[in-house]
């Protein structure tokens, strides 16, 4: 069997960090002087040294050409499949990933301009039957499609030619970690004897990164669950692209969403106090490094890659049986009892409880203001006591909402601005495009609500953040919002 090195052999390394193996693409081109068969006649065999058996031990090297490692995946088209003013090329349920290499292969009539036959190409999705072409990969990924001036005659194939195989793995199911040469021969299926060759090396020390999520919440308007993902993925100066999928999947009786993009509703806060929420993370990762080279021509390095996918789980336990109007209703009651009891012994007693009560409610207040939901249980429940009261009967079906979940921005509950000229409107940079109405928050005119104030139309631009007030306000005025939803 003759076996040739070839500078022709190209192909893409892919290492699945989850799979323990790695995919081994061809990108030759076949109009050359040694690929010089048709390309949907290819096959190839393959063989892995490792850095622990080394090159007296490979890990894997297959010779039996009946058996091959890399084969041809196959699909056609037509010259009415080609839409020359979009660079469209339509191929019904293709199947193709963007930065898939592919050889395009002229089975008759011409070519379409712009493309040279048995030339390796590399697809840009654009639907499940729709795909563009680039001259790199990168140019894919990028969206940076060849300009296809002229539709072909006859018919034409995209012709695939891959394989994928295990990599070594020790006791605890971890890849060897370490320097590989990845052996990969093409050949003819016609004329098996003669092969053409060539090696990468690539040097697999990947480590999967350490994901820390960062969750915070708040049991009063606006109520929010939020889980932040803080991790450094960063490996080898390489930052991957990375797409995630977050869930809340606790508790029952409200199922699982992708919270990136749904918001949920809900009275108050799920379930009971403290009601357990968990938080999943999938994250889909990959890495381009470009330390390989063919070891025929050292010190000229070409990319490889790595996917991996990572998931964390996280539980929360919300104490969810608080609410603003709660704390309200019972200074209300204990007021009305104040007032009820002058003149009698039981007064001074109920000023002192009045007095803790009130402090107690400022407390609330500041652990709402400073993020520290988890507090508000403690002094609501001695509020409780203090005041002999469990809150209002019509305050707890109030239907508020969940702003998100995810890598979402913080939630800006009030804001504030010492006018330095008189204005008739001011724009609230918070408040624009986070879809409030005007009941959700109040307008504030030094110190007080700004509607009650006799003579003030306020109106608001929900799109701009713009409050419009309806009168002039002076400068040197303060004014602001608060939400109340």
């Amino acid at each position: 069997m003759a076996t040739t090195l070839s500078t022709e052999v190209t192909f893409d390394a892919t290492v699945s960090n989850t799979g323990k193996s790695i995919l081994l693409e061809v990108t030759s081109d076949f109009g050359g002087t040694s690929l010089t068969w048709d390309a949907p006649d290819t096959a190839g065999l393959v063989k892995i040294v490792d850095p622990v058996g080394g090159a007296s031990a490979p890990f894997y090297n297959n010779t039996d050409t009946s058996a091959p490692d890399i084969t041809v995946s196959t699909k056609t088209a037509a010259n009415t499949d080609v839409t020359v003013a979009t660079d469209d090329i339509t191929i019904t349920s293709h199947g193709y990933y963007t930065g898939q290499p592919v050889i395009y292969y002229l089975n008759s009539g011409t070519v379409i301009s712009g493309l040279t036959d048995l030339t390796c190409y590399y697809v840009i999705v654009v639907d499940s039957n729709t795909i563009k072409l680039a001259t790199t990969r990168a140019n894919a990924i990028a969206g940076t499609q060849i300009d296809l001036t002229s539709a072909p005659t006859g018919t034409y194939s995209f012709i695939y030619i891959s394989g994928s195989l295990s990599l070594p793995v020790d006791s605890d199911l971890n890849y060897y970690k370490g320097d590989y040469d990845i052996s990969v021969y093409l050949y003819d299926t016609g004329a098996t004897t003669v092969q053409e060759y060539r090696t990468q090396h690539i040097p697999l020390n990947y480590t999967t990164p350490a994901i820390t999520l960062t969750n915070s919440y708040s049991v009063i308007t606006p109520i929010f669950l939020k889980s932040v993902d803080d991790t450094t993925y960063l490996y080898d100066n390489v930052t991957p692209t990375i797409s995630r999928d977050f869930t809340l999947y606790y508790p029952q009786n409200y199922g699982s969403y992708n919270v990136t993009t749904k918001t949920l509703s809900t009275s108050g806060f799920y379930g009971g106090s403290p009601a357990t929420h968990g938080l999943k993370l999938i994250s889909t990762l990959t890495y381009t490094f470009t330390k390989a080279y063919y070891s025929d021509a050292t010190g000229v390095l070409v990319p490889w890659y790595m996917n991996d996918i990572v998931t964390k789980n996280d539980e929360i336990n919300v104490y969810s049986n608080v609410s603003g109007c709660d704390i309200y209703c019972c200074l209300k009651t204990l007021e009305e009892k104040v007032e009820a009891a002058k003149n009698t012994p039981r007064f001074a007693a109920l000023v002192e409880k009045q007095a803790r009560a009130t402090a107690l409610a400022r407390l609330i207040q500041q652990a709402y203001e400073c993020n520290k939901s988890e507090d508000v249980n403690d002094y609501k429940t001695e509020l409780n006591r203090i005041t002999g009261c469990s809150g209002c009967d019509d305050c707890g079906d109030s239907v508020t909402q969940v702003v998100g979940i995810g890598t979402l921005p913080v939630v800006t509950k009030k804001g504030f601005v010492t006018l330095t000229s008189t204005v008739s409107s001011y724009t609230f940079t918070a408040l624009a495009g986070q879809d409030f109405t005007q009941g959700d928050f109040i307008p504030i005119v030094e110190g007080e609500d700004a509607e009650c104030i006799a003579g003030y139309t306020i109106t608001f631009n929900a799109i701009t953040g713009t409050i419009s007030y309806g009168t002039s306000i002076f400068s040197g005025s303060k004014i602001g919002y608060r939400l109340i939803r």
